[in-house]
């Protein structure tokens, strides 16, 4: 089976990485705009992320949208399973930033989601979902996200290539969605100390850490103070 693989964000290639050297035909796409910088080879399938055209995609028997950032037009989605991971225990926490979200929710746990893509915002039946763990530094995070979804990516492909693939409704009822998170964002303010908990400051900063806008205070001259790591001392 041929299947195609769209990546944008860092950890996207990252996965990618891991299951290119498997047994599977991949062929992956990326846009020059992407947040990470791919091998010459990889670069040479630069798309327009706006424009996807379906008879150029038709060939393929499954497509991966990975830290993809562009609604991908209902032609494609009708006619070629459109595979995407969403880094939350769906249909909790739908929409953007879910990462950032979940931790300066207090989460301790989140979920790779593995689901086919459908019309609406993260509402497609899931393929697969395992739990990882939201403690520590992001890198740490999105670490395990990563070995999460590869792993599942290959169970998932795997599933593809011997007709065993199975699909499981989300549970709308218990749906919640998040907003994609701006750099403005990132501020703590005056007043945000003398609300907000040590724990609370803590999982902003942390949330917030590289490749994110990071946290920031800004001073009396107007300057602003980035901050890039915290310790919390129980």
């Amino acid at each position: 089976m041929k299947f195609a693989y769209f990546g944008y964000r860092e950890w996207a290639e990252d996965i990618l990485t891991d299951i290119q050297d498997s047994k599977f035909d991949i062929k992956s796409f990326t846009t020059k705009s992407g947040e990470y910088t791919l091998s010459a080879k990889e670069r040479s399938n630069e798309i327009d992320p706006k424009n996807l055209s379906f008879d150029s995609l038709k060939e393929f028997d499954a497509i991966m949208f990975y830290g993809w950032s562009w609604i991908v037009p209902k032609k494609i989605i009708d006619s070629v399973p459109c595979v995407c991971l969403h880094p939350s225990p769906l249909p909790k926490y739908r929409g953007g930033s879910p990462i950032q979200n979940q931790i300066m929710a207090g989460e301790d746990t989140s979920a790779v989601s593995l689901f086919k893509m459908g019309e609406e915002l993260d509402d497609g039946p899931l393929y697969y979902q395992e739990p990882f763990s939201l403690e520590g530094d992001l890198y740490e995070v999105l670490g395990r996200m990563r070995e999460v979804g590869t792993d599942l990516t290959r169970k998932l492909l795997d599933d593809f290539e011997s007709g065993t693939v199975k699909e499981h409704s989300q549970d709308e009822s218990r749906a919640t969605y998040c907003k994609r998170r701006t750099g403005a964002q990132s501020e703590i303010s005056s007043g945000d100390f003398d609300k907000m908990t040590a724990r609370q400051i803590h999982d902003h900063i942390r949330s917030l850490q590289d490749p994110y806008p990071n946290a920031y205070i800004t001073g009396s001259d107007g300057k602003k103070v980035y901050i890039t790591g915290s310790r919390l001392e129980e």
